[in-house]
């Protein structure tokens, strides 16, 4: 083949090089924006998940332990009261074995039991 031709298929080859790799970078380009915005989309509202979970586990956490302070409050409560009340000379009425709902007047706490309580 002439020189000629040679060089003008060089150039052709060259030119139809040069737009696939324009055409292959505008196209990596676009799927990579594609990606980074469903990425950041992602991001965001696994963001908003968290915070949301952070705040209910945040609830939780504060429910328990006012509960436990609750609970706290309520049997230094009850344990003074029976300090009171056997300190001036009551008697811990213990739960029937026969009904767990009637309680049995003849029924007292042991002494030790009564000592766990003073």
């Amino acid at each position: 083949p002439p020189l000629e031709a040679v060089s003008q298929t060089c150039h052709k080859a060259y030119n139809v090089t040069r737009e696939e790799r324009l055409r292959y970078t505008k196209c990596v380009e676009s799927q990579l924006g594609q990606c980074n915005e469903r990425l950041d989309r992602s991001k965001g509202m696994e963001d908003q998940r968290v915070k949301v979970v952070l705040m209910h586990n945040a609830d939780v956490l504060k429910r328990a332990e006012e509960m436990s302070v609750q609970c706290s409050d309520s049997y230094a409560t009850l344990r003074l009261a029976l300090q009171d009340w056997t300190s001036n000379g009551g008697s811990i009425p213990m739960k029937s074995s026969n009904s767990l709902l009637n309680l049995s007047t003849s029924s007292q706490c042991s002494a030790e039991d009564q000592e766990t309580f003073n």
